[in-house]
Formats: C-alpha cells, sequence, structure tokens
C-alpha cells in the first residue's frame, strides 16, 4: 500500500491571497473558471487525504468525479490509477496509467501505479499471473525505478519500490527505500508501516510493534497501522488488545475485508467461534472475492471437526473463482 501527500491548492491560496491584497477576481466567464479550478483543487486535496490515510476506494471516487469535471486532469487521472492499484482494479487502474503516459511520458506518479499493478498481479489468484511472479516483479521494480529517475524526491515512489524489494526477499534494499522515504518526507507513516512488517516477518515482533506504534503517532487515521498493530499482538497471542487495534482500523475504513477475517482470526484466538463465524461472513460480505475469508472459515469448521461444512466454504470459494489456489506468501 502508499500514501499520498495531499497536494497544497494553489489555485485557493491565490484566490485568497488576492482578495487580501484588495484585488477583485473577475465576474463572468473568467470567474466561472477560477472558481471551478478552486473547487478542483479543494476536491484533489480531500482525495489526496482520502489517499494518505488508506481510504481507497473513497479516493477512487473522488477522483473520478474530478475527472468528470475535468476529463484531461493528468494528476487526478494518475492518482486514480494508483487508487484503483491499490483496490486491486488492476486493468482499470493500468488503462488509466497508460492513457496519462500516451500525455505525459515522464509522469513519475503513473510509472508508480503501473509498478503497484504489476507487484499486485502476483497475488491474483489467475494462475496466468502467479505463474509469473518473477516477470512481474521485475517489471513492478523496473516502473517504480523510473518514476524515482524522473522524480527523485517522490516518497511514494522509495516505498513501493521498498514493498516490491520485500516481494523479491531483497531486504536490505527495501529496508533502505523506506528510509529513504521517511527521509524523505519525515511525516510519511506508510514508510515505517513497511519496515515494520520486514521486521514482524522475520520474527522481531517487539521492533515491529515500535513501528508501527510510531506510525500510529504520525498518522493515527492510518488504518493499516493499527491493522498491522492487531496483527502482531495476535502473533504474541494477545487477542485482547489485538481486537481493540482491529476495531480501530475497521472504525478507519469500515468495509475492509481482509481486516474482518483478521477480526475472525482474533476472536477465533479468543475462543469466542461464533464471532469469528460472524466476522469471516462479513468479509465475504464486504468483498465475496476476498478467498482468505473463505479459507480461514473452512480451517475453523475444519479444525473443530465439521468437515462437511469446511468443504461447503471451499467450494463457495471456487464457485466464486474456479482459478483459486492458496497463494503463497510474500
Amino acid at each position: 500500500m502508499t500514501t499520498f501527500k495531499p497536494v497544497r491548492p494553489f489555485l485557493l491560496a491565490l484566490g485568497l491571497s488576492l482578495m487580501t491584497m484588495g484585488f477583485v477576481l473577475p465576474e463572468g466567464e473568467a470567474a466561472t473558471t477560477i472558481r471551478g479550478n478552486i473547487s478542483v483543487a479543494r476536491e484533489m486535496r480531500v482525495a489526496d487525504q482520502d489517499m494518505q490515510t488508506g481510504k481507497f476506494a473513497n479516493a477512487e471516487s473522488r477522483y473520478t468525479a474530478i475527472l468528470q469535471k475535468s476529463p484531461g486532469n493528468t494528476a487526478a487521472r494518475s492518482a486514480l490509477s494508483l487508487a484503483q492499484a491499490e483496490l486491486y482494479k488492476l486493468d482499470a487502474a493500468e488503462k488509466n496509467a497508460r492513457q496519462v503516459l500516451a500525455k505525459d511520458p515522464n509522469n513519475a506518479m503513473a510509472h508508480v501505479a503501473l509498478g503497484v499493478v504489476a507487484r499486485n498481479r502476483t497475488a491474483s489468484m489467475d494462475m496466468t499471473y502467479r505463474s509469473k511472479r518473477e516477470q512481474l516483479l521485475n517489471e513492478s521494480a523496473s516502473e517504480l525505478q523510473r518514476a524515482i529517475q524522473l522524480s527523485p524526491n517522490l516518497p511514494e515512489a522509495h516505498n513501493e519500490l521498498g514493498v516490491t524489494y520485500r516481494f523479491q526477499g531483497r531486504m536490505q534494499e527495501a529496508n533502505a527505500a523506506f528510509e529513504k522515504a521517511a527521509k524523505l518526507d519525515p511525516q510519511f507513516a506508510e514508510a515505517l508501516v513497511n519496515k515494520g512488517i520486514i521486521q514482524y516477518e522475520s520474527g522481531n515482533i517487539g521492533a515491529a510493534k515500535d513501528s508501527y506504534a510510531r506510525a500510529i503517532k504520525m498518522n493515527s487515521k492510518n488504518y493499516m497501522a493499527h491493522y498491522r498493530m492487531g496483527e502482531a499482538l495476535l502473533k504474541e497471542g494477545n487477542a485482547h488488545q489485538a481486537i481493540t487495534s482491529l476495531n480501530t482500523a475497521l472504525s478507519l475504513d469500515q468495509n475492509n475485508a481482509p481486516v474482518m477475517a483478521k477480526l475472525a482470526e482474533a476472536y477465533e484466538q479468543q475462543g469466542n467461534v461464533s464471532a469469528a463465524i460472524a466476522n469471516y461472513r462479513k468479509a465475504m460480505h464486504s468483498n465475496p472475492t476476498f478467498m482468505p475469508a473463505y479459507s480461514g472459515l473452512a480451517n475453523l469448521y475444519d479444525g473443530r471437526g465439521d468437515g462437511e461444512l469446511a468443504m461447503a466454504e471451499l467450494k463457495s470459494a471456487l464457485n466464486v473463482n474456479p482459478k483459486y489456489a492458496p497463494a503463497p506468501t510474500p
């Protein structure tokens, strides 16, 4: 996942400064144009804030609305492509990114979006993509490196390159990329979250929790930091505090299927089977294509000896996606 630094509303600031200095904004068509530009700048700022807090669905809706008013807005379209990539709407994301690059080959954010698209294709349930994992990750790294060449000070590009390096098992380079992103923007909480993920995967749960805590302090509305904190607490066997963190994550992103599924795991660890089943079901309802909810519920049923129910859940998963097979953990 990536976050966005909100754009500065330059047109709004310009309008306010002119009025402060005693100038009067023009009337008629010119005034309508300026008001329209100011409105777009405000909407971009709100959409970028949604990206910053991981509310990608909200951001997608806002960028789409902006493009309906201003179809040639490449900043909105490149941002839209990145939001869609984070939402795993990969074909739409790629289409929008390439539309931007057709007009502006040096648009760094569009290259970032293509890098995320290529990497996220490796998580596809379609074996056609999963069989090309190494090729796709190399493509992702290439796009993100290109973005950095075009815009060396873009923290999002360094952060996403770090994620791709992590998928490739290049942990030292991943850490360096996250540190570079954090150096470019000391308030870039996402880089700390990603650094914590590496610490978590290496078994250093305490260090991971410290990284997540720092990220939460920087940006308390970043649902991913709370989600990862809950995951770490669950790993330690602290289901009670994990549920608290995960509920905070869910309050920040109310339709997030992975958070619901992780809550189900926490309730299962706590021994609250009915709550676990309910949350797996909520995850499926929120996102019927989120396969881990089906497999998690199947494992729960199988663990308590309900083999027929477990098989029914796996069949449901296959009905949703006939090509489904458990994906390898990156």
